[in-house]
């Protein structure tokens, strides 16, 4: 028999490395929706093609973690503080360029109105334009996450049927809000998110007894829906456009791809594993970092000459500048350390 908690723990052991993997995976999605993936083997493209399935991962244990930090810290200032700071400070370094150079390209000239609501997430929420929707859907379950924790935390089943609600409530905003379809993308990953939060404050008490059975299970759902994934078009027949059913179902891989990335990483070089956490400890960064480069490159057309170099040019700007932010960071607060120990 095994707990969750086990089986978390042996997967922390490298969440650097994991986020790492997490976050080249989500750049190369990022840069295959642009670009393609010229003169690759079918299942490369697949993988690439499936980059949301790297977000869903990183939720999952993005719920697991902040959880625990809440519950040994559960003052409201000290958690929002900790967060808000976190987020917002290379957001506002990084994604104000970025804004302002998305509606320069899209419009042809500055709209500070159109900037301001990008900016305030305004135009993501209401108009369901998906520039940063990272940033502010991670701020949306950040902030809810302590009250989610009130009420999960009373009974196992109460938890279960807030899991069970926040997919029952993406169904009602298709109808409820016009701009669904554009912002379904953060209201659709809230499931996965609370799922972590769950196993997160019952991880002792949930156990299995052959989990070795499970785990494989869970990566031959993996493998199939990477064998179906290309068949997706079978979904919007079915469905039609509504694409929270074509996320929610991609949420089914994500244990499997969890333990597969976990595998990898484990049996990597040592020397590999830091230069993977160096990256997963800048993730954030690193998702803001290269939205702004890939939209600099599409300004000045510059992917379309470095075509298949964009690959490993684009994560190596994002990745020297992220570290050097990550440096300057340290810096500054080692100094204002010292300051305060005068």
């Amino acid at each position: 028999m095994i707990s969750v908690k086990e089986v978390f723990s042996t997967i922390l052991k490298r969440r650097s490395a994991i986020y790492g993997v997490l976050a080249l995976w989500i750049m190369f999605f990022h840069i295959a929706e642009r670009i393609g993936v010229p003169g690759s083997p079918g299942g490369i493209s697949q993988l690439l093609d499936m980059g949301d399935v790297a977000v869903d991962i990183f939720l999952l244990l993005s719920g697991y973690c902040v959880y625990k930090s809440w519950e040994k810290d559960s003052n409201l200032i000290h958690y929002y503080s900790k967060r808000l700071i976190r987020i917002f400070v290379p957001y506002l370094i990084f994604g104000i360029p970025l804004f302002l150079l998305y509606n320069y390209v899209s419009a042809g000239t500055l709209n500070i109105h159109a900037v301001i609501g990008d900016i305030t997430s305004f135009n993501f929420w209401i108009n369901g334009s998906r520039t940063m929707w990272f940033v502010f859907a991670i701020l949306l379950y950040y902030f809810i996450l302590p009250f989610e924790s009130y009420l999960i935390q009373k009974k196992e089943w109460i938890g279960v049927c807030i899991i069970i609600s926040t997919y029952i409530f993406n169904q009602f905003l298709w109808w409820l809000m016009p701009s669904y379809s554009g912002n379904s993308i953060a209201w659709t990953r809230l499931p996965i998110f609370t799922i972590g939060v769950f196993l997160s404050c019952y991880d002792i008490k949930i156990s299995v007894k052959r989990a070795g059975i499970i785990k494989y299970l869970f990566v031959i759902i993996a493998v199939l829906f990477v064998l179906i994934f290309p068949y997706r078009s079978w979904y919007r027949k079915v469905f039609g456009h509504r694409t929270q059913y074509l996320w929610i179902g991609l949420a089914l891989l994500v244990p499997g791809s969890l333990w597969i990335i976990s595998k990898f990483v484990n049996h990597l070089p040592g020397w590999f594993n830091h230069i993977l956490g160096l990256i997963g400890s800048v993730s954030l960064e690193l998702y803001i970092i290269h939205l702004l480069i890939l939209k600099l490159f599409e300004y000045l057309r510059i992917q379309e000459v470095l075509k298949g170099w964009c690959y490993i040019i684009v994560p190596a700007i994002s990745i020297g500048v992220a570290l050097l932010y990550l440096l300057c960071e340290k810096t500054v607060h080692n100094a204002l350390a010292r300051k305060s120990q005068v």
